[in-house]
């Protein structure tokens, strides 16, 4: 009995360190080549007025990282909420955001418990609404002062659109104007359509298993929400053609982590755990409170709103943030819908979106 445990000990280490050589070559292509041409891409000649920077700051009692780009430190800022929760922009911000530094400096934050700002001393408690909030606020106050600006733009997207929506009920001295791509108006009833499509169609083709699995979530997302659940639910809504998205927007984030430059291969753990952590605690937090959606929000600014969605988004629908605007008591307020676009306009059409921008902002820029 212990030579066969011993051998199959000896097996398993034998097969371990065949799959590693058989990797080797792969993450060394993929951290060597793949880094190089994908630096390639963001690396451009930076006059001395321009900014280039990547580094943390504590931000209430915790080291949270900002990524600073732009051609001019004189022009203004947007500040960047991303989505998820967890899912840092650093990845993916070069595949779009060049033309933006000619007109902006682009601040990247990744917020707590995303991207390198995830570490293991991560106290799960400290993942919610409101200390995200006091976060940003924090954020905002930085650059700020050391821009000496009192006009940033904030710029939020998916979560980071829900976020944005609860820093604007602090109202912030410094942000001049609010931008959400991809606005989520109310998430529980955005994931409550998902499931009921699902269901139907399910129902409707005859496909028992995906029909039962459905029905035994009744009152999703409210009483089922786990992570398996909502990946669940959005799988069989992409299978039936509710989402404009494919399992091949997991291949490109996945191969665009793995070139990312800034990021090494413990910072690609910290990206993966952070969202997985994020969507287990702020994600939940998002589905099972009726009473925190923007929707239910005062819905009263004192700086322009504007919205910027994909006609093809199902994940944040375009006709519910209208539902969300129509209320909204503003100095300013539009939403542009980009018809052929799903939850990522700004990637889908990069030149109009950014024209866009311009045209909204401009006139509320104001340089004190």
């Amino acid at each position: 009995m212990m030579n066969r445990t011993l051998t199959k000990f000896r097996t398993s280490i034998q097969q371990a360190i065949g799959w590693s050589k058989g990797l080797a070559p792969y993450v060394a292509r993929t951290l060597l080549l793949q880094r190089q041409l994908a630096n390639g891409r963001i690396r451009r000649a930076t006059a001395c007025t321009g900014i280039d920077e990547y580094f943390s700051i504590n931000i209430n009692g915790h080291d949270q990282w900002l990524r600073i780009r732009g051609e001019n430190t004189n022009n203004p800022i947007i500040l960047y909420l991303h989505g998820g929760p967890g899912g840092s922009q650093i990845p993916s911000y070069r595949y779009f955001q060049l033309e933006w530094e000619q007109s902006y400096t682009m601040v990247h934050w990744e917020q707590r418990g995303a991207g390198k700002s995830y570490l293991s001393t991560l106290r799960v408690e400290t993942q919610t609404v409101s200390q995200l909030v006091s976060d940003a606020l924090s954020v905002i106050e930085y650059l700020s002062e050391r821009f000496g600006r009192r006009d940033i733009v904030l710029l939020g997207h998916s979560w980071g659109t829900f976020l944005g929506m609860h820093v604007l009920e602090t109202n912030p001295s410094a942000i001049s104007s609010y931008i959400g791509v991809g606005q989520i108006a109310n998430q529980v009833r955005s994931e409550q359509r998902m499931y009921e499509f699902a269901l139907t169609r399910a129902t409707d083709e005859k496909h028992e298993v995906n029909a039962s699995l459905l029905r035994d979530m009744k009152g999703y997302p409210l009483r089922h929400n786990s992570h398996r659940d909502v990946a669940l639910v959005r799988e069989l809504a992409r299978q039936y053609g509710f989402l404009g998205s494919t399992s091949t927007d997991v291949a490109r984030t996945y191969n665009r982590l793995m070139e990312t430059p800034e990021y090494g291969l413990i910072d690609i753990y910290r990206f993966l755990k952070g969202t997985l952590v994020s969507s287990a605690t702020l994600g939940r937090q998002m589905l099972t409170n009726f009473q925190i959606q923007p929707s239910e929000l005062h819905l009263k600014y004192e700086i322009p709103i504007f919205f910027l969605s994909g006609q093809r988004d199902h994940f944040t629908p375009a006709d519910l943030a209208d539902e969300l605007l129509d209320p909204i008591d503003a100095p300013a307020k539009k939403h542009v819908v980009f018809e052929n676009c799903g939850h990522y306009p700004n990637e889908d059409e990069p030149e109009r979106f950014i024209q866009t921008v311009r045209e909204l902002t401009t006139p509320f820029l104001t340089k004190e």
